[in-house]
């Protein structure tokens, strides 16, 4: 997929947050965030969300389920879904959870069996995406990269995004 794809998404996430906005927001759920912020973004940026040997949702992580597991290589085909540590993680909340404080279960599927010994872990309530560097220790790195896409300049955010998450092959 090409960036002007992933800015078009951005605007579209735009829109739907004005749009939901004027509605009362207590009885937004994070499925609501992942299907109208999280998914478009993710097919925005190469994904096959309907392809769980590339996007896992629900992938049993430890004591839980991450809500994607991202796969880039054909590893988890080959050697068994549950096996092989994913490439990327993206845990999401409700549309407007601070993500201040939220990052503990991330960690968490991060360092569950198999460990994640590279790769990303990502923190997003829709608009704020945080991604974080694994480490060969299976935790994250300090700082994350952010991406507000919906405060921040449209073709940076996209730049961004596509930089760390676009889908690419690797075997």
């Amino acid at each position: 997929m090409s960036i002007k794809e992933v800015e078009r998404v951005i605007g579209d996430v735009r829109t739907a947050r004005d749009e939901w906005a004027s509605v009362e927001l207590g009885y937004w759920l994070q499925v609501d965030t992942r299907y109208t912020f999280v998914n478009p973004m993710l097919g925005a940026l190469g994904w096959k969300i309907s392809d769980p040997k590339e996007c896992y949702p629900e992938y049993p992580r430890g004591d839980g389920a991450v809500d994607y597991a991202l796969f880039r290589s054909a590893d988890m085909e080959e050697i068994g879904r549950l096996q092989v540590a994913p490439d990327i993680v993206i845990e999401s909340k409700k549309l407007c959870t601070l993500l201040d404080g939220e990052i503990s279960q991330l960690r968490d599927y991060v360092k569950a069996a198999p460990p994640m010994r590279k790769g990303l872990a990502v923190l997003t309530n829709g608009g704020e995406w945080r991604i974080y560097r694994v480490t060969r220790r299976s935790s994250l790195a300090r700082e994350p990269v952010t991406v507000d896409i919906l405060n921040s300049n449209r073709s940076n955010a996209a730049r961004d995004l596509n930089r760390l998450l676009r889908r690419r092959c690797s075997g």
